[in-house]
């Protein structure tokens, strides 16, 4: 704010070339002992616009302080990491501020240190101070209506099919997805026929159907594939469909086997709402080519689906 001002100013008076602007802000928390330093070769200027202009920039400065953001690391003991008020005060002392100055804390990471005896926990949180913490975005809302006149086929439903899907549906491309099992609720039934009575089902079981083979697992979410796109993305449409925002923050994070089936249930019911389409009961036997291009896919080795390309 006080280049600009600087700037308007000697602009104003017609002076040419630059004129050079330094601050520096020292002091202790407590009180607030704020002084600002001033270096404003403005010497062309007159004395009471000099005056003023330093004022501004005081009072600027001062107003700078009062709204920003910082990021700190902490270490607590598993009660304090449960405890958002500890994890506040926390955060709070680790930024030099008094707690009550402390709009609030969110926190970015959060690992558990089990080397020593004393389990530790280490969290990397961000404090605001005079201003409201951004809401998260939700990446849903970035999704476009579906085009009908632009058909891409995705075979299987488990996490590389739906991601797929939703990632056709931020480019307004129509998703049709199929898969030779069940949809989540009516495949439990034939899990359970597996677990009691050893009956496989050839296209519904724990490797076919919607989901895929992890739908009932655990919900463990790992990667080491940092630079193929955004892992914040995944896991934000993931709590945009019913995770718990945990999974934002937890180094080795995980959605639950109870609720994992039911977040992939939404992500089904997202796609269909933008107008794409997912089918089950729906095996794919066969490619159809034309001019040496894959032009759709053979379901049940006698029905055709045909789109502009097939993943």
């Amino acid at each position: 704010m006080c280049r600009h001002v600087v700037g308007a100013v000697i602009v104003g008076y017609g002076i040419h070339g630059k004129a050079y602007h330094t601050g520096r802000r020292t002091g202790s928390e407590e009180g607030r002992d704020v002084s600002v330093r001033r270096h404003l070769p403005c010497r062309d200027l007159p004395n009471h616009f000099v005056h003023a202009l330093k004022e501004v920039c005081r009072l600027s400065h001062r107003l700078q302080f009062s709204r920003m953001q910082t990021r700190v690391d902490i270490v607590l003991t598993p009660a304090q990491a449960a405890d958002n008020a500890a994890v506040r005060h926390a955060a709070a002392q680790a930024a030099g501020i008094a707690p009550d100055n402390v709009t609030s804390v969110r926190m970015v990471r959060r690992s558990i240190d089990a080397r020593g005896r004393a389990v530790r926990v280490r969290v990397v949180a961000d404090v605001f101070i005079g201003e409201a913490e951004p809401p998260r975005q939700s990446v849903v809302t970035q999704l476009r209506q579906a085009d009908p006149a632009k058909r891409v086929i995705i075979v299987g439903a488990g996490p590389a099919g739906y991601f797929a899907a939703l990632e056709l549906l931020r480019h307004g491309v129509t998703p049709i997805v199929l898969d030779r099992g069940k949809d989540v609720r009516a495949r439990r039934r034939d899990l359970r026929a597996i677990q009691q009575f050893g009956v496989v089902g050839e296209h519904s079981n724990y490797c076919f159907g919607e989901g895929g083979a992890g739908t009932y697992s655990d919900g463990k979410l790992y990667t080491r594939s940092h630079k193929r796109g955004s892992i914040e993305t995944v896991l934000q449409l993931l709590v945009d469909h019913g995770a718990t925002e945990d999974i934002l923050v937890d180094s080795h994070p995980h959605i639950g086997s109870n609720k994992l089936w039911l977040v992939v249930q939404r992500i089904r019911e997202t796609i269909l709402a933008h107008g794409g389409e997912v089918r089950f009961d729906a095996w794919v036997t066969d490619l159809i080519l034309e001019h040496d291009r894959v032009r759709g896919v053979i379901v049940h080795g006698s029905d055709e689906v045909t789109a502009d390309a097939v993943i």
